[in-house]
This record gives structure tokens, sequence and C-alpha cells, in this order.
């Protein structure tokens, strides 16, 4: 699995920054922002034109983050 960073990101009041993951089937972005909004998009490597699977989470404790990442990677590498 690759793990890149991505920003940080500057904008409209609000600082975010973003993991992609890339499994061999699938991959993920995690976009956090420093409101406490979390946005996961998924998509399947073999369909590149299918719609991306779209989560918006509302984060009410920063230690949820840690919640949020180790599903996504659970998910990855059970693909």
């Amino acid at each position: 699995m690759l793990v890149q960073l991505v920003g940080p990101t500057a904008g409209d009041n609000k600082n975010s920054v973003g993991l992609e993951f890339t499994a061999p089937s699938l991959a993920a972005t995690v976009e956090v922002w420093d409101s406490g909004e979390c946005e996961v998009i998924a998509s399947e490597m073999d369909d590149p034109e299918g719609d991306p699977a779209v989560s918006v989470l509302e984060l009410a404790d920063p230690n949820e983050v840690g919640d949020v990442l180790a599903h996504v990677v659970a998910q990855l590498a059970a693909q």
C-alpha cells in the first residue's frame, strides 16, 4: 500500500491536510480540515470512470482522525 501526504492547504478560512492511500484494487483520499470536517473518497482502481464512494464526517474530537485512518487502512488491507 502506498501512502502520500497531500497538502497542507489553506483557503476559505479553513486549513486542511490530506492523505492518499493506494492499494492494488482500491484508492482512497482522506482530507481533514481544522474545522473538524473530514471527507473520505474511495474508488476502485479497475473502474476509473465509476462513481467514487464519498463519506463526509464531522469529527468531534481530534483523536477521531486516527480512528478514521485506521478504518480506511483496514478497508484497503481487506481488498
